[in-house]
């Protein structure tokens, strides 16, 4: 959860989540069944997958 918190205070972290909340926003016509936060948790479980397979890329490549 540290992690989670400390990326909140990213401001690239901010804008990401304020630019896909104002998209699902307009993709359903305003109306949304998730808050912010739960925008915040998917975007940051997402980069956490990022991040864990470009680290396998690079470990495969280093064999």
């Amino acid at each position: 959860m540290d992690e989670f918190k400390i990326e909140r205070e990213e401001d690239a972290f901010r804008t990401a989540v304020e630019e896909f909340v104002e998209f699902v926003f307009f993709t359903r016509d305003g109306v949304s069944l998730a808050d912010q936060g739960y925008f915040e948790r998917r975007l940051f479980d997402k980069l956490l997958v990022c991040e864990g397979e470009r680290i396998e890329e690079l470990l495969l490549a280093a064999r």
